[in-house]
């Protein structure tokens, strides 16, 4: 009910501004939900200057600001960066990053690649003149860069979809053996995070054994 006056407000014309009495809004507070539905409704966000780009991309974000990881600079080498979004997209936590300008499309080109339903948020020039804010799946904000628009100090926030745990065979047997249903091993699969058709294909497997 909240959102509905907020949001008539502002197609009324009307300015918006969050504020919080404890630091940056929407940073461990409830207005990263504020800033998600305005988002969804295509709404204007802009970040008020703060002690760094990192808390302002944040509070932009419509992430969440409970928890998420700082990465520093996104590594330079193809390798090295496949490797840290492995296992940071176990946390399940976004994670952002900083980039030079001459670098932030050649990243979301590997994210493309590697990431296509992974969802970026990118800043550029955060609270100054040339303020950019680019939001979508890595083919989405390729399609919105322009080469003169590449200038200047850029970061970016990426949730990762979550990497799947392999399911563990020597589990699955003991289960058979144990007696338990096809219903109830899927049950325990799901809680682990497995893959819940490459499990039921190894119960078969082992129950033809």
């Amino acid at each position: 009910m909240r959102f509905k006056t907020l949001f008539q407000a502002i197609q009324d014309g009307k300015d918006i501004a969050i504020v919080s009495d404890a630091g940056t809004p929407s940073i461990s507070d409830p207005g990263s939900y504020t800033i998600a539905k305005l988002l969804e409704q295509q709404v204007n966000v802009v970040p008020i200057p703060g002690p760094s780009a990192v808390t302002a991309l944040v509070s932009v974000a419509g992430m969440g600001g409970d928890q998420y990881i700082f990465g520093g600079f996104f590594p330079r080498k193809e390798g090295q960066a496949l490797t840290l979004l492995k296992n940071m997209s176990k946390l399940s936590m976004p994670i952002l990053f900083f980039e030079s300008p001459k670098r932030i499309k050649q990243s979301m080109v590997l994210l493309e690649k590697n990431y296509p339903t992974a969802y970026c948020v990118l800043g550029k020039e955060l609270t100054k003149l040339y303020e950019t804010l680019l939001y979508g799946s890595p083919s989405e904000i390729l399609k919105q860069f322009k080469d003169d628009m590449l200038k200047g100090e850029w970061c970016f926030m990426v949730s990762l979809p979550k990497e799947k745990e392999a399911h563990n065979t020597t589990f699955i047997k003991q289960a058979c053996e144990l007696g338990l249903t096809q219903s109830q091993i899927g049950a325990l699969a799901k809680t682990l995070g497995w893959n819940k058709k490459d499990v039921y294909n190894d119960v078969l497997k082992h129950k033809k054994n």
